[in-house]
């Protein structure tokens, strides 16, 4: 019942999300990046199929993430990569997982 639960929140909350975000800023963005594994199979079909839709709409390439690279490479958000020191030690810290990786490089 938990997977359903969440999916449906994920549902509800993301048309939400996109409009906080504004189109007018999304026609801005070089790409749309979705997490397609590993997840809740039903939070997954909602965010790809937002994230589809949007890349059709405004004509930019969809970009395919592995959710744990996600978390592992979001530091990078706010910083310059050529601030960051490699290797890392990262935790990642969930429900349903808990892990560290060691991450040498990164790749774009």
């Amino acid at each position: 019942m938990v997977p359903e639960i969440a999916s449906r929140l994920h549902f509800d909350k993301i048309i939400e999300v996109v409009k906080n975000i504004g189109l007018d800023k999304i026609k801005d963005v070089d790409f749309i990046s979705v997490t397609t594994h590993p997840g809740l199979p039903g939070s997954l079909v909602v965010g790809k199929t937002v994230a589809s839709l949007l890349s059709s709409y405004f004509a930019k390439p969809l970009v395919h993430v592995n959710h744990i690279y996600g978390h592992l490479f979001s530091l990078l958000l706010e910083r310059n990569i050529s601030d960051i020191q490699f290797p890392l030690v990262v935790l990642t810290a969930s429900g349903g997982h808990n892990d560290i990786y060691v991450v040498n490089n990164y790749e774009l």
